[in-house]
């Protein structure tokens, strides 16, 4: 298979030209695919019509086809190599299938390449999901393990079994669809919003200390701004005391590695707690009410 784009020679399989990286029918989307296979199709038919009329009126041809009437014609549009032939030789040529089986009916991994389906999207996992060395559950190897609620970007890919969904983690190793929700499916969940003994502006007060300035964010509803840096609440779970823990996802994605945070409300005293990362457990950083008066935050601190 020739790349559209450079010409360089490419496995079929490939979703991408190895030369210049061109995105190649194997990677596109299958609605995509199909729109690139009529088109084909009609560039095709036009060739083939314009190399049976150039055959049929060449005055080297005329007299063959005279002499032979309508059927030996036919024949030799049908069976001698010409560009009609040739012509209808492409109509036919199908692009090999994804992942293979042998001839037990076992995945054969020897022969597998990715076949993408789909564009990269975030997804959260659902419960203990197990990456795998090849997207089938059938013979693989458990490679990586991620548990409830963490964020995973990743492709779709064809499956050995056509009608199972399996994904492509960005990182490497496969996630079976069943363990994986879509990131728009969990922020349209009803009553997915911080209660509102949380909504509003919380400081880490550093301006008391005179050290520095305040870090800041606000709540409103479902989403927390961090001086511009929005994140929407998607998930909530138990720490070892059965308080919430509010885990957030930024709302796009973001080039530092801290793109998950969680927030959890003091149970005794009014502050928020921040961790970082998958960890819900840390309470790593602690803000207050903005409004809240150096001595207030002086007190409290003196307390805890």
């Amino acid at each position: 298979m020739e790349c559209k784009s450079c010409g360089a020679t490419i496995d079929h399989r490939d979703a991408f030209c190895s030369l210049c990286g061109e995105l190649t029918r194997s990677g596109k989307p299958f609605d995509q695919k199909l729109k690139d296979a009529l088109f084909d199709f009609g560039e095709e038919l036009s060739k083939l019509a314009g190399s049976a009329a150039r055959y049929v009126t060449d005055g080297a041809n005329r007299k063959q086809v005279v002499a032979g009437g309508a059927v030996v014609a036919f024949l030799m549009v049908a069976l001698v190599e010409n560009p009609i032939s040739s012509g209808v030789s492409k109509l036919f040529e199908f692009e090999a299938p994804g992942p293979q089986l042998t001839a037990d009916g076992l995945p054969d991994f020897a022969s597998y390449s990715d076949v993408f389906l789909a564009e990269e999207k975030q997804f959260a996992v659902m419960g203990t999901a197990n990456v795998r060395d090849f997207p089938t559950s059938q013979g693989t190897k458990v490679v990586g393990t991620f548990s409830g609620g963490e964020m995973v970007f990743v492709r779709q890919v064809q499956a050995f079994d056509p009608t199972s969904h399996w994904y492509k983690l960005n990182t490497g190793g496969y996630l079976w669809g069943g363990n994986l929700e879509s990131i728009d499916q969990r922020k349209h969940i009803a009553g997915f919003d911080f209660p509102t003994s949380m909504q509003g502006q919380w400081a880490d007060r550093n301006s008391c200390t005179g050290l520095s300035q305040d870090t800041a964010f606000s709540i409103s509803g479902n989403e927390v701004d961090f001086g511009g840096s929005r994140y929407s609440l998607f998930s909530i779970v138990r720490d070892g005391q059965g308080i919430p823990v509010y885990k957030l996802l930024a709302i796009g994605r973001m080039a530092v590695p801290d793109w998950e945070r969680s927030l959890e409300k003091d149970a005794r005293w009014p502050i928020i707690w921040i961790s970082y990362g998958s960890d819900v457990t840390g309470k790593q950083y602690r803000y207050f009410p903005r409004h809240l008066s150096c001595s207030e935050v002086s007190k409290i601190s003196a307390q805890m």
